[in-house]
């Protein structure tokens, strides 16, 4: 069955190619779900190495816990906001475990979540699964218990009622809309062990984020575009120098439009290129 399984997927490759769902283009030889481009600029918070990290806080603030992480950063016209709604909304189961599982090596690595025994999916309402097919976290799920070698429970935790979309929320109302709304059908289960509760990817952002950056870097800016040219320069061999200016702090400091501003980096970029 692996050889027949293994022709069709080869077979199908020829017809539709597999492409990355963060970039659109084609995947080389070797290659799984996401390129190695994509996977080499991906904007990952690294907060799983971290025992204390702006998620653990927040979700603290909530309810008692020991570990909490997320994955990616959310970049606003990012192609991992598609990947994610790839497998949210149209049906990329595939691409929901493989995430996991490169979640679940990420985990593994840290060993701050050698402890953990069994891994939760947060449950959809039987109206919203029958209605999408499947449970993008079970997969997600799945990806990371069969990295930590541990189990998948999928029936201990229920959804008692169907919830409103959070999508388009305020953060101050999604609290609100999800509140007692699960309940542990099956408490014996879980009672006495260590338990990885997992939900989409959790995107960190706003000033939070902006607070925890210049406390932990005493960061001034944070620059992103020229980082992911620069990691393309350097995996294709290319000498490169990025050059950036800072037109404003995003706190209505500036001291000049930006149209102003574009015509003098201009003047100085040519300036420190020739100079």
């Amino acid at each position: 069955m692996s050889i027949l399984s293994s022709l069709l997927r080869d077979v199908a490759a020829l017809f539709f190619p597999p492409r990355c769902p963060v970039c659109g283009r084609m995947l080389a030889q070797g290659e799984h779900t996401v390129c190695t481009l994509c996977r080499a600029t991906a904007p990952l918070t690294g907060f799983w190495r971290q025992a204390d990290n702006p998620v653990l806080g927040r979700c603290r603030d909530m309810l008692p816990v020991e570990r909490a992480s997320g994955l990616l950063y959310y970049v606003h016209g990012s192609g991992w906001r598609e990947l994610i709604r790839g497998f949210k909304y149209r049906g990329a189961w595939r691409t929901a475990r493989a995430m996991g599982e490169w979640y679940g090596r990420c985990l593994k690595e840290s060993g701050l979540y050698d402890d953990v025994e069994v891994v939760v999916p947060l449950p959809l309402h039987p109206v919203k699964r029958c209605r999408r097919g499947y449970n993008q976290s079970e997969y997600i799920a799945e990806g990371i218990a069969a990295q930590l070698g541990v189990e998948v429970d999928r029936r201990s935790v229920r959804r008692k009622r169907n919830t409103e979309s959070q999508a388009l929320k305020a953060r101050r109302d999604r609290a609100r809309n999800v509140e007692d709304a699960f309940a542990v059908g099956r408490p014996g289960r879980l009672a006495g062990r260590h338990v990885l509760l997992v939900d989409d990817v959790q995107f960190i952002s706003g000033k939070e984020k902006k607070e925890y950056l210049v406390k932990t870097f005493d960061g001034k800016c944070a620059e992103m575009e020229g980082a992911a040219m620069a990691q393309t320069a350097y995996l294709n061999k290319v000498s490169y120098v990025i050059i950036r200016a800072i037109s404003d702090k995003a706190d209505n400091s500036a001291t000049m439009d930006y149209p102003e501003f574009v015509k003098m980096a201009i003047t100085h970029y040519v300036g420190l290129v020739k100079g």
